[in-house]
């Protein structure tokens, strides 16, 4: 793990400061960068994520309980043996090390984030890394370590709203499942997607034709299929409303 400690210091005191240098001087980096960034710091991750829920990792954390309890033991007991000294500085050590892997993990995880979502705003020629964006993103939220999801949740709010919302097309199905979803933990993620149900006057319908959405149908917007479908659709549904209200009656 010593290389994963190597890529976060890089990340922390190197990466990060020159980005926020750059953004600072209004120098802004482009797409590609941001998704190199964004690789690096996914690649990363998924290395510690893929420790951090292992077998080893959750033997380690029990050896740590374990060795904790005895340090209890020992110190009810008035212990203060060389045993006693040794199992304490163990201890001590190794929650600082399993701490240090967790937060190498979430800062790598937000980098990742947050660097795949400037390059979606800012380029059309990475739109398929809207995949394993929005994984990320639902990943975090049912993650077993504390804190995780809600500062993804925060990112995420933040830069949403720069997204164009046709390059989530292809994740409807997905996303509208969420959205449906009755589960507490989905509640700052339904948010997030339904900001129109926030507003102050909050809106009845939580997705509408947005300018995005107009730009995904081509050149001829909605002129020339869209208008005249929902035309027929809706004279389809008056031609038979006496038999859909039997049905729903």
């Amino acid at each position: 793990m010593n290389l994963a400690k190597s890529a976060a210091d890089l990340l922390l005191n190197y990466i990060n400061p020159a980005i926020n240098l750059a953004q600072s001087l209004k120098l802004n980096p482009d797409a590609n960068a941001f998704m190199s960034l964004a690789k690096f710091s996914d690649a990363q991750f998924t290395t510690l994520n893929s420790y951090l829920t292992s077998s080893e990792f959750a033997t380690r954390q029990n050896f740590l309980t374990q060795a904790q309890k005895d340090v209890v033991v020992l110190s009810d007991l008035g212990e203060k043996s060389r045993l006693l000294r040794l199992l304490q500085r163990q201890s001590a050590l190794e929650i600082d090390e399993l701490t240090a892997l967790t937060t190498d993990a979430d800062h790598f995880l937000e980098a990742s984030i947050d660097a795949y979502a400037q390059c979606l705003t800012l380029s059309d020629d990475h739109n398929l890394s809207i995949f394993r964006f929005i994984s990320l993103w639902l990943s975090s939220i049912n993650s077993k370590f504390q804190n995780r999801a809600s500062k993804i949740n925060k990112i995420m709010s933040e830069r949403l709203p720069s997204i164009r919302a046709d390059k989530f097309l292809p994740l409807v199905p997905q996303l509208a499942v969420r959205l449906s979803s009755k589960c507490d933990a989905d509640s700052s993620f339904q948010n997030i997607l339904m900001k129109g149900r926030l507003l102050p006057t909050p809106e009845m319908v939580p997705f509408r034709l947005t300018r995005d959405l107009v730009h995904a149908l081509g050149p001829l917007g909605l002129q020339t299929g869209f208008i005249p479908a929902a035309e027929a659709v809706l004279r389809e549904l008056r031609n038979g409303s006496d038999v859909i209200l039997t049905l729903l009656q």
